[in-house]
């Protein structure tokens, strides 16, 4: 499995003050994504969570698979961390 080359650790939306955008920055304080106008909760939860999500996946991919029914779950984990580190086709 590739090393994933996106922001690591957590990330947090913020509505700038005075002004009509956000941005999603990580825990470093790097700029991930500038937002024109504030997403929904929803949308935020989602790209903000991303980072754990794909940990997390990246450890059932890994180590929770024992039952040979497991491999279709395992692969299709496995295909989607690769879309999510740019390596879909």
């Amino acid at each position: 499995m590739s090393k994933a080359s996106f922001t690591k650790g957590d990330w947090s939306f913020k509505m700038e003050k005075g002004k009509w955008l956000g941005t999603l920055r990580s825990s470093g304080g790097k700029v991930i994504a500038i937002f024109k106008r504030q997403p929904s909760q929803a949308d935020m939860n989602l790209i903000a969570t991303a980072p754990e999500m794909y940990a997390l996946l990246e450890n059932i991919a890994e180590y929770q698979f024992d039952k040979p029914t497991d491999s279709s779950k395992q692969a299709a984990i496995r295909e989607l961390l690769a879309k999510a580190r740019c390596e879909h086709e």
